[in-house]
């Protein structure tokens, strides 16, 4: 009887354990049940328009969820979006919805993943990035904030480089 109920015991662990990963994003961070009905999908991107938008190999224009960098003619808009370049242009990236699909301007909101590093949350932790939360789109807002506080702390990157 006692070996029956260790096998039990072992069997419910390893299926907490499994069910941990399940729901837990490559980058660690757990999504809610909303994100198991947007997996993340695959695509190839073939432009960066700015420091937070994209064009999918399938012509969809995204907007990074989460952030905003600077306009063109702003300070630091170049830096931005040189660096966005540098990370995924001509890669393929794992995009992943939250609750809103589109905005106004008919992007698609995402965020974005490189090898599962969280890009979005590289941004803002760079320095490159502001925070720029769209409700009710809210799944990485935890992770996005602390990058800002760590970002802001250490005068990073351009937005807060004081000599830059």
């Amino acid at each position: 009887m006692r070996a029956v109920i260790a096998v039990a015991v072992a069997v419910i662990a390893v299926m907490a354990v499994a069910l941990f990963l399940y729901l837990s994003g490559p980058s660690g961070y757990a999504v809610s049940g909303e994100a198991l009905a947007h997996p993340r999908e695959t695509y190839l991107v073939t432009r960066v328009v700015d420091g937070d938008t994209v064009v999918l190999e399938s012509g969809e224009s995204v907007r990074l969820l989460g952030i905003d960098t600077p306009e063109r003619g702003q300070e630091c808009y170049k830096e931005a979006t040189e660096r966005l370049k540098e990370l995924i242009l001509k890669k393929d990236v794992d995009v992943e919805r939250d609750i809103e699909d589109k905005d106004r301007y008919k992007r698609s909101l995402r965020y974005i993943f490189l090898n599962g590093t969280f890009v979005n949350e590289l941004l803002v932790r760079e320095g490159y990035a502001y925070l720029y939360f769209i409700e009710p789109n809210s799944r990485y807002n935890d992770a996005l904030k602390e990058a800002a506080q760590a970002a802001k702390a250490g005068k990073t990157g351009c937005l807060w480089n004081q000599s830059a």
